[in-house]
């Protein structure tokens, strides 16, 4: 079982949220949003249906995509997103977020987590995916959600995030009363994992490979698996309930925030540093930028904060809503 240490303190700043272009596929902004310039879309979405969205990480354009509210968003390169949200609500954009055509899943609850992935299978030149909600809900798609299908419930509990490795080998889908739905099928099946003693389940992220995969709970707690998430042990508890996580594509990196501000970073082998909140507002996302060169959180009344990943500062962006922030862009997983 990994050791339980948390120390040191990060010194904090002020403003920026994290990119889903590659590299290698740039995008300028559309013409109704966004700046303009070569860096990929970043977004955020939150109550209300409000749709937050960067091309250069300095301007941010805000907008409305649904009556609804909005738990979560991914992206695939810089062209292909997707947001969830109240209701059963899908919707995607094939042009960075311009324009959004609403999918159909065939179920009304809530959806509160999206991820898909740009290794293509099944259907050919299409996108794999999940989205999970009350209820227990699970939906995958091999076609970019052109078609959902549902996945019988292993649970009647809220799931709240989900995570895919690179080319979809692996997902997995938390939520309340410890549930972990694990599939390694590429969502052809689920089975149900235990973490003994853990809380109710908020945030799962993974690295490419889905070798290193973080959990979050309720109790504060960080739980770590090394084996596709076959098992968990504790790396961490902290003092606050966690709300979010994210890890690097490379599994170096990895961040989490939670109740009243709280936010801690782990680099390489280190321990887990929490900081000085910059907020003391709750945060309900935390995503490392693609790149690994850049850290977002956000939650409450349009809170967002960002920062380089190597760096202690953080700046905030001063957003005009003050919708509460749920979901943000995670990473890109090419």
């Amino acid at each position: 079982m990994k050791t339980a240490i948390v120390t040191g303190t990060l010194v904090l700043g002020l403003g920026l949220m994290a990119a889903c272009g590659s590299d290698d596929d740039k995008k300028p902004a559309p013409k109704d949003g966004g700046t303009g310039g070569n860096q990929g879309w970043v977004a955020a979405v939150g109550d209300n249906g409000t749709f937050a969205q960067t091309f250069d990480d300095v301007q941010w354009h805000e907008r409305t995509l649904t009556d609804r509210d909005l738990h979560a968003v991914a992206c695939v390169g810089n062209n292909d997103g997707w947001a969830v949200g109240e209701s059963g609500y899908v919707a995607r954009s094939t042009d960075s977020g311009e324009t959004w055509t609403e999918q159909h899943v065939a179920t009304d609850q809530t959806l509160r987590a999206v991820r898909l992935t740009s290794q293509f299978s099944g259907a050919q030149g299409k996108f794999i995916g999940i989205v999970a909600g009350d209820a227990g809900t699970i939906a995958v798609t091999d076609s970019g959600g052109d078609t959902w299908a549902l996945v019988p419930p292993l649970f009647g509990s809220t799931l709240r995030s989900v995570a895919v490795s690179h080319g979809g080998q692996l997902m997995l889908a938390v939520g309340d009363g410890a549930a972990v739905a694990r599939s390694m099928d590429r969502g052809a099946s689920f089975a149900p994992v235990t973490i003994p003693g853990a809380g109710d389940l908020y945030g799962v992220a993974m690295d490419a490979s889905g070798g290193r995969i973080l959990v979050v709970d309720s109790e504060g707690v960080i739980w770590e698996s090394n084996d596709l998430g076959v098992s968990f042990d504790k790396s961490a508890s902290l003092s606050r309930g966690l709300r979010a996580v994210a890890v690097s594509h490379d599994g170096k990196h990895a961040l989490v925030a939670g109740n009243a501000g709280l936010i801690a970073e782990q680099h390489a082998e280190g321990n887990w540093q929490t900081a000085p909140a910059p907020t003391n507002r709750d945060l309900f996302a935390a995503l490392i930028s693609h790149d690994g060169l850049r850290k977002y959180v956000s939650g409450d009344q349009s809170t967002l904060f960002s920062g380089d990943i190597v760096g202690d500062a953080w700046s905030q962006v001063q957003l005009k809503g003050t919708a509460t922030l749920r979901g943000m862009e995670n990473l890109d997983p090419r």
